[in-house]
């Protein structure tokens, strides 16, 4: 048994994941005890090779052979489920954690929150959240951010806030990934009055007090809310404030700048933008043309419509329907 743990657990740093696997089917062919480290070894590998559905047997494999474990091959098999966009069995394993007397901890959690986060499933991600607390599971930042981009996923703006608010009270640090995506989620959210702008403002003026520093993603995301938010002159506020100061701007920090111009027909405020992309060494794509020619458009400038469309064949952008559309 010692042989095949070490050759098994060597195959697991080397990524050799057929080799793994073919050493556990030999040691039950021979009848060899498995311990938890030779299966922890072989899920390891199995989890890196993005094998998801091997893990999956090996793990109740283990359970039925009554092998003594903690979490940590039961985690690794949750990750590569994750990895697999398979929410379902990592609750699954969740639950034979449970029978089989194997104690959930952090990592657990967080890796089958995280799953039902890809998985679109905000409430099994909420649940999950809510039950860590009985089972004496401490909440952590990856389990709560995880649980903020699922309810983001369901433009669960309030649910996100309320997360966000909850984390101190827990001792969990936020950091930039919590703040984003809670900035983002307002973006999307609606409410009676439209979108959470003042909602995402908030969130991005917390980030100073929690120690946080505001990235180029934390800015675009402010922007693209006062555009949904129909607040042009503070998204260009926020635009002025980044290319004034010290943070990098993208492709996606001028195309949301000039759509909230555009939104509220500041046609020419959108073209200056657009001219100032050269300045800043941003090649302008399908999206930041498609925008300021409908900004063109609806402001009755469609000569100047017609130049942009000339022009997008000279910078590699590609037309689409909403380009002629806008047209």
């Amino acid at each position: 048994a010692f042989s095949f743990g070490s050759l098994t657990s060597v195959c697991e740093k080397g990524g050799a994941w057929p080799a793994a696997l073919q050493l556990s089917h030999k040691m039950s062919e021979r009848k060899v005890e498995r311990s938890v480290f030779i299966h922890s070894s072989a899920i390891s590998a199995l989890r890196r090779g993005a094998k998801w559905e091997k893990a999956l047997q090996l793990s109740t494999i283990m359970a039925q052979s009554n092998v003594k474990s903690g979490p940590i091959p039961y985690n690794a098999t949750i990750s590569a489920c994750e990895r697999g966009g398979k929410w379902e069995s990592s609750i699954q394993l969740c639950r034979l954690m449970a029978l089989t007397g194997v104690e959930l901890d952090a990592s657990t959690s967080s890796a089958a929150i995280s799953a039902c986060q890809k998985g679109c499933r905000w409430e099994k991600a909420l649940q999950l959240l809510t039950a860590m607390a009985p089972n004496a599971v401490k909440y952590n930042t990856v389990a709560c951010n995880a649980a903020v981009s699922a309810v983001g996923n369901n433009s669960g703006w309030e649910q996100a806030l309320k997360l966000l608010r909850l984390m101190p009270w827990k001792s969990v640090q936020s950091n930039v990934i919590t703040f984003n995506s809670v900035i983002s989620t307002c973006e999307k959210g609606q409410s009676l009055y439209g979108t959470e702008w003042q909602s995402a403002l908030r969130v991005f003026f917390d980030m100073g007090p929690s120690t946080v520093e505001p990235t180029m993603i934390s800015h675009n995301a402010l922007i693209s809310a006062g555009e949904k938010g129909c607040e042009w002159e503070q998204s260009l506020g926020i635009f002025t404030a980044m290319v004034q100061g010290t943070m990098v701007t993208d492709i996606i920090t001028f195309s949301a700048s000039i759509a909230a111009c555009a939104k509220c027909t500041e046609w020419e405020k959108a073209s200056q933008l657009f001219n100032a992309m050269a300045h800043h060494k941003v090649k302008p794509n399908t999206l930041a043309f498609n925008t300021m020619i409908s900004a063109c458009e609806k402001s009755g400038q469609w000569e100047k419509a017609l130049q942009l469309f000339c022009a997008m064949e000279g910078c590699l952008a590609e037309t689409n329907t909403i380009t002629f559309n806008a047209k």
